[in-house]
């Protein structure tokens, strides 16, 4: 790697992993570095990751399914992982365009006197309301879509992970090269929501506003039963990870 960015700049000594000399913003390029490099693909050759041959992986699954658990496990093998859910709470946090629109949506009662979305008080408005539910969504992707966006063009991994409940549903699974489906059985399900906290009432809400099981087995290029011990699902990821190495360009 060292070599190959030190030739690209047409100096004698590497640059460094992350640095490219066209876009370098300490001073211009040189000419001979200008002739080889000549646009950001060309940059990410030369880092060795090109982001047509990078492996998008969304993961998906219904609540308390071990969608976290297939991610932790992913970035054991040095895949960066974003959680979308929790760019949703960033983003009901601190997105003022977005906070403006769910409360007068959803009335005052859904924002924090210090600022931001109460979202426990806005669960309990749209979980048993498909129409609320639908609204919320509608508010709330466009600006997760930009933010996952932006991410993913800042990372150069050969592999990364998106883990999202509505990956299919919200559009996301048509940018990803693969779809990892995460199911367990329904009693280990209510089992681990529980271990949550969750109350029996909430459990049966947040399952009924689940998306059908068919449209994401579909999709799905690899389906994560995580019902069994931690064992049988790391034999399953193991498997999963050898074929999608065995698919990369």
């Amino acid at each position: 790697m060292a070599r190959s960015l030190a030739f690209a700049s047409g100096r004698g000594k590497p640059l460094g992993p992350h640095r490219c000399p066209r876009h370098r913003k300490d001073r211009p390029a040189s000419p001979t570095a200008a002739r080889r490099v000549t646009s950001r693909a060309a940059c990410d050759r030369i880092r060795g990751v090109s982001k047509a041959a990078q492996r998008l992986i969304g993961v998906t699954g219904a609540a308390g399914c071990g969608k976290s658990t297939v991610c932790r496990w992913l970035a054991e093998q040095g895949t960066a992982t974003l959680d979308a859910d929790q760019v949703v709470h960033d983003i009901l946090a601190r997105d003022a365009a977005v906070i403006r629109a769910v409360v007068a949506r959803f009335g005052g009662g859904v924002e924090r006197a210090t600022g931001g979305i109460d979202r426990r008080a806005l669960a309990d408005t749209v979980f048993g309301d498909p129409a609320a539910l639908e609204d919320l969504e509608r508010l709330v992707h466009p600006a997760v879509h930009a933010a996952v966006r932006g991410w993913l063009d800042r990372i150069r991994t050969p592999v990364v992970a998106v883990e999202a409940v509505k990956l299919v549903e919200s559009g996301l699974a048509a940018t990803c090269s693969d779809v990892w489906l995460v199911v367990c059985a329904a009693a280990e399900q209510r089992s681990r929501l529980r271990d949550r906290g969750w109350s029996h009432d909430v459990i049966d809400r947040r399952l009924a506003a689940s998306p059908p099981l068919a449209p994401r087995l579909a999709v799905a290029s690899e389906v994560i039963d995580n019902s069994g011990p931690p064992s049988a699902t790391r034999a399953q990821l193991t498997a999963a990870w050898s074929r999608l190495r065995g698919r990369r360009p």
